[in-house]
């Protein structure tokens, strides 16, 4: 085990709170013995009805890790102090079970009253089954609290009643938020004939709720734990991969040891980059707010006459960032999340500047050079060549890597090394033995050997991780949020921006692949631009031949949703063009054309969403937006206000993508033959959209 009283350069940048205030000092830890693109499928059998479930299963295939160092750092090899602490709170017979929920309140007690530093944030919050809102409409029945939550230490302080708040099933305004949790555990008892059903429940939920915590703003990486009967796994969630322990033999002792030491470690070390505790963020009050460092992060020059250095002095010299508002946040179960924040920046040159825009993601390694290059010829391009375009003027790194904390990541590359050389070793030894003519399974095999053959054969195939790099990446201008339109002319005139950006994306090269309502942003002129190219693909001039889907899946376009037309899709602008279309919708669904705020959808604007939303129903549901009467259906989910200005802005839209009313009844190859056709001159085709949204917006 890695002694975090040494903390690495990777971590030293979440050390500090920015202008606000420091976060506490990392704590020493005890020192112990050292520690030994998203596939389609399911794991976890998750159900139909519930689209958040089979996305994760989908998301985390080929990306699960049995990690054996997460179990030994959380569990293993106890120090003097902590043999004196499992004795002093065994001292008297546990009134629980270890896999009952009432042993949290029990071992809460008894870690207070022997004194254990933190005791006050172990709370016992499975009393409540109303769901916990979350910001992204996918808040579900299973979105229920956990049996256990460790809070953050902001969260927990004295001054505040969020003990109180998460302990009693809520009455009037819900309070609780995700981002008042540092750690979540699940109890489970299960009879010898359902014990396997009970563990793949509780592994269900574990996703589910780290997820959730996941996509709170900004983690780095999130820990949770299971105890089934006495069983007890370990999770590890970080941006590359969902790590768990082995199955550990599980006492009342191994449970405080393992909660002693996640208590031990300090809010950065749970991987809390930055958070708030009471959304929205609206005050810079520390007990509210978690403001990043841009310690430990590295320039990366924007300059094209000069590589070497940065488009403007400051940009080296950035001392910090203070969040003051949330703008935007994308959710991705994958493991990529962005989210974008109203900011003031500090140069240590030239003072601040207030209100600049801030997004913080975590970058793929295999494409960071591709997006550093489409944000350095932004920056460096005309006014007029970059209109409706987000430019950027501080971008900075860390380093790659498959995001596990400081005090584990050694451990956990070791394991991943071993991995890929039993996966290497396995299939030469496959190799040969196809080669010299023998039958994988022996015919003297019965049928388990051969399927076990195959479950083997398909984990060694599981590809590598992917290795991402928190990106730090500060725009000329703040943005508002595409919900803060105030009518319909100005929807339709951040529509023009959005569209006039892909079209000088494409220009330089490249398509935007990704048009969603969280990229799709509000300028200070009120005109829109097109944000966050972490998904854009090199493209050719005619249509782009990039055959991954990619996108946001409520806004993705129908070819790239159909399974079976996976081998022949080809990511194409008229795509990205359909995508516009859901995100008009999804504002009409959420807001009036008013100056009113943000509101919630109703039941028909719901139920169309879900089905955007899910896998099983979106082709088929997107696919009525064809007809004149698919279109009536979705505009009368709209807020109050759309019904004029929606079908004829949705209109223009769908008549430059495969939603065009013509294509009714035809089949996706032929679909796709006339998109191609009609985007033979792309140039010209932006021009006569952008011409015709202009008309209606001089109309409205």
């Amino acid at each position: 085990m890695v002694d975090s009283s040494e903390i690495s350069e990777d971590e030293s940048m979440y050390r500090k709170i920015a202008s606000l205030h420091l976060l506490p000092a990392v704590e020493p830890i005890r020192a112990a013995s050292p520690a030994a693109g998203d596939p389609v499928a399911t794991a976890n059998g998750a159900s139909q009805s519930d689209p958040t479930e089979a996305r994760l299963d989908q998301a985390l295939v080929n990306r699960r890790r049995d990690s054996k160092a997460l179990g030994d750092y959380f569990v293993g090899n106890l120090s003097v102090k902590e043999e004196e602490l499992v004795k002093t709170v065994g001292a008297t017979p546990w009134r629980s079970k270890v896999w009952q929920e009432s042993v949290i309140g029990e071992l809460a007690q008894r870690f207070e009253e022997a004194g254990v530093i933190g005791s006050e944030r172990i709370v016992h919050s499975g009393g409540s089954q109303k769901p916990i809102q979350t910001e992204d409409d996918r808040t579900e029945k299973d979105d229920k609290a956990p049996d256990l939550v460790v809070l953050t230490k902001p969260a927990a302080s004295p001054d505040l009643d969020y003990k109180k708040i998460w302990s009693t099933p809520p009455t009037g305004e819900d309070r609780r938020s995700w981002e008042q949790v540092a750690v979540v555990g699940e109890f489970k008892q299960a009879s010898s004939t359902s014990a396997s059903k009970q563990g793949k429940k509780a592994r269900a939920q574990m996703d589910r709720r780290l997820y959730r915590l996941w996509v709170t703003p900004i983690r780095l990486y999130v820990f949770g734990f299971t105890v089934v009967d006495e069983e007890l796994i370990v999770y590890l969630r970080t941006h590359s991969a969902l790590y768990n322990s082995p199955p550990i033999p599980c006492s009342h002792n191994t449970l405080c040891i393992l909660l002693h030491r996640l208590l031990d470690l300090s809010d950065t070390q749970l991987g809390i980059f930055a958070t708030q505790i009471v959304p929205p963020i609206e005050t810079t009050s520390p007990l509210q707010l978690y403001g990043p460092s841009l310690d430990g992060l590295k320039p990366i020059p924007l300059s094209a006459k000069n590589p070497r250095r940065t488009s403007r002095k400051s940009n080296s010299g950035i001392t910090s960032i203070r969040i003051t508002k949330v703008f935007a946040r994308r959710f991705q179960p994958s493991g990529r999340a962005t989210s974008t924040f109203r900011a003031d920046v500090s140069y240590a040159t030239e003072g601040g500047h207030d209100g600049r825009a801030v997004s913080f993601t975590f970058a793929e390694e295999d494409r960071h050079c591709d997006h550093d290059l489409i944000r350095t010829s932004i920056a460096n391009a005309p006014l007029e060549e970059r209109e409706g375009l987000s430019r950027t003027v501080g971008l900075f790194r860390g380093s790659f890597s498959l995001g596990a904390p400081s005090f584990l990541a050694e451990a956990m590359e070791k394991e991943e090394k071993a991995r890929k050389a039993k996966v290497k070793k396995a299939q030469q030894r496959r190799k040969q033995k196809d080669g010299a003519g023998e039958n994988k399974v022996a015919e003297t095999e019965n049928a388990e050997v051969a399927k076990a053959e195959e479950t083997k054969a398909a984990r060694e195939r599981s590809p590598n991780l992917l290795r991402r790099a928190l990106e730090v990446t500060i725009y000329e201008e703040p943005f508002s949020s595409i919900y803060t339109v105030a009518s319909a002319k100005q929807l339709v005139e951040v529509m023009i921006g959005a569209v006039t950006g892909h079209m000088n994306l494409y220009k330089l090269g490249f398509l935007q692949a990704d048009p969603s309502d969280t990229n799709i942003m509000v300028d200070s002129s009120g005109g829109g631009r097109l944000t966050d190219y972490n998904l854009a693909i090199p493209c050719l001039r005619d249509y782009t031949i990039h055959t991954e889907r990619s996108g946001t899946f409520p806004f993705l376009a129908r070819a790239a949703l159909d399974p079976d037309y996976e081998e022949k899709f080809k990511h194409g602008i008229w795509h990205d063009i359909e995508s516009f279309v859901y995100v008009g919708f999804a504002v009409g669904f959420r807001k009036s054309p008013t100056s009113a705020p943000k509101g919630t959808m109703s039941k028909k604007a719901r139920d169309i969403w879900i089905a955007w939303d899910s896998s099983n129903t979106s082709f088929a549901f997107k696919t009525t937006l064809k007809n004149d009467g698919g279109i009536e259906k979705a505009v009368d989910g709209c807020q109050k206000g759309w019904e004029e200005a929606m079908p004829k802005l949705v209109d223009i839209l769908r008549s430059f993508c495969g939603l065009r009313p013509d294509l009714a009844g035809v089949n996706l190859d032929k679909e796709e033959k006339a998109m191609r056709q009609m985007w033979a001159e792309p140039e010209g085709v932006y021009v006569k959209m952008i011409k015709e949204l202009t008309a209606l917006s001089e109309k409205l």
